[in-house]
C-alpha cells in the first residue's frame, strides 16, 4: 500500500513537472512572438526573449536552438493540429472537408478572442521574410498530408499531383496568416476551398478515365 502511494505521488510529481515545462515553453513562444511583432525579428535577441519570459537565456536555448525555431513553433503547432485532425477523420470525410472545417475553427474562431493567432499575424506582417520559413518548418507534416491525399486519390506517393495540391494548401495558410491585405478571411477561405476542390476533382476525373 505504501509502495502504491509512493508510486502515485511520483507520477503526480512527474506530471506537474511536465506541465511546468509546457507552460514555460509556451511563455517563451508567446514572449518571442510579441517581441518579433512589436520590435522586429532582427532587433530581438535571445536575452530580450528570456527577460520577457522571466527565464534565463540558457533556458530559452534549452527549449529552442535558434530564434527561427521559436518564431516557427506556432506554425509547426498549427500544422501538427491539422495533421491530427486529418488522421482522426471519418471514412466519409475528405482531406478538403477537414482542411476547410479546421481553417474556419482555427483561423476564424480565433478572431473572437484575439490572442496568439492575432499576434502571429502581426509578427508575419512586421517581418515578411519569415513567411519563407513556413514551408521548411512544416515539411514533415506536409509530407504526411501529401501521402494521405495520394492514398485517397489512388496515386503513388511519388506522384507530383498530390504534392502540388498540398503545396497550394500551405500557400493558402501562408497568405491567410501573413498577408495583411486579406480583410475578409471567410471569403478568402471559401475561395481557397473552391480552388482546391477544382484541382482535386480534376485529379479524380483523370484517375477514373
Amino acid at each position: 500500500k505504501m509502495s502504491d502511494d509512493a508510486s502515485r505521488d511520483e507520477m503526480k510529481t512527474v506530471g506537474l513537472r511536465e506541465k511546468k515545462k509546457i507552460r514555460r515553453r509556451e511563455e517563451i513562444v508567446r514572449s518571442a512572438v510579441w517581441l518579433f511583432a512589436e520590435k522586429g525579428y532582427d532587433e530581438t535577441t535571445i536575452a530580450d526573449i528570456a527577460e520577457m519570459a522571466e527565464v534565463a537565456p540558457r533556458t530559452v536555448l534549452t527549449y529552442f536552438a535558434t530564434k527561427e525555431d521559436i518564431a516557427m513553433a506556432p506554425v509547426v503547432e498549427i500544422a501538427q493540429g491539422l495533421v491530427t485532425a486529418i488522421r482522426a477523420r471519418s471514412k466519409d470525410e475528405t482531406i478538403l472537408d477537414i482542411f476547410g472545417a479546421w481553417m474556419r475553427n482555427e483561423l476564424l474562431g480565433a478572431d473572437e478572442t484575439p490572442s496568439n493567432l492575432d499576434m502571429l499575424r502581426r509578427m508575419f506582417e512586421k517581418n515578411p521574410r519569415l513567411n519563407a520559413l513556413q514551408s521548411a518548418s512544416t515539411a514533415a507534416e506536409m509530407t504526411e498530408v501529401t501521402q494521405i491525399l495520394a492514398d485517397d486519390l489512388g496515386r503513388p506517393h511519388d506522384d507530383a499531383a498530390p504534392g502540388i495540391i498540398v503545396a497550394a494548401m500551405v500557400g493558402i495558410l501562408t497568405q491567410i496568416l501573413g498577408n495583411p491585405l486579406i480583410g475578409d478571411q471567410q471569403t478568402a477561405i471559401d475561395l481557397a476551398l473552391r480552388f482546391l476542390k477544382a484541382g482535386i476533382d480534376e485529379l479524380r476525373v483523370k484517375a477514373d478515365a
